[in-house]
């Protein structure tokens, strides 16, 4: 018996997995094939093929599995780089991602947002710069706290902005 396979510590079991044929034909499958090697990967006996041996004594034949058709194209290249749990996890997460910047915090820009119209507000901020402008404070105190106001109740806010006014 070599000295390669009296020593368990030198060998291994090498596999290769092997894609044949064309995906996009749609005539591709895999195969699966495995054999007893030593320190170096060399393959302990090269002569029996179709068997391997390992390095205790037992002996079996080689596995060849056949599977399912081979997915094509570019869904099957997304596939077999990323997996069904990652192509999953990305889309979901990403298309998740994005509705929720869309609506993020979308409870507190409604009331601003979708006022009918705005032109009395906009007249009211005019008003607090040209007050500031010519210099009388007191009048600008008085109408950036009517703003103030207005903004903290949102009955009166909708009372100016309704439509028509």
């Amino acid at each position: 018996m070599p000295a390669d396979l009296r020593s368990p510590l030198n060998a291994g079991v090498a596999c290769n997995i092997t894609l044949h044929g064309e995906p996009s034909d749609g005539n591709a499958w895999w195969s699966l094939a495995c054999g007893a090697t030593n320190a170096k990967g060399r393959d302990l006996q090269p002569d029996l093929h179709g068997w391997s041996s390992c390095p205790d004594g037992a002996s079996g034949p080689q596995l060849v599995a056949v599977l399912d058709r081979v997915q094509g194209g570019r869904l099957g290249a997304a596939l077999s780089s990323f997996g069904i749990t990652g192509l999953y996890i990305t889309f979901v997460f990403t298309i998740g991602r994005f509705l929720r910047l869309g609506i993020q915090d979308a409870r507190t820009r409604i009331l601003y947002e979708d006022l009918p119209t705005t032109k009395r507000l906009a007249i009211l901020c005019q008003d607090i710069y040209i007050a500031r402008a010519e210099g009388q404070l007191l009048l600008e105190e008085e109408l950036y706290w009517a703003l103030i106001n207005i903004f903290r109740s949102p009955e009166v806010l909708f009372d100016l902005t309704k439509k028509g006014q």
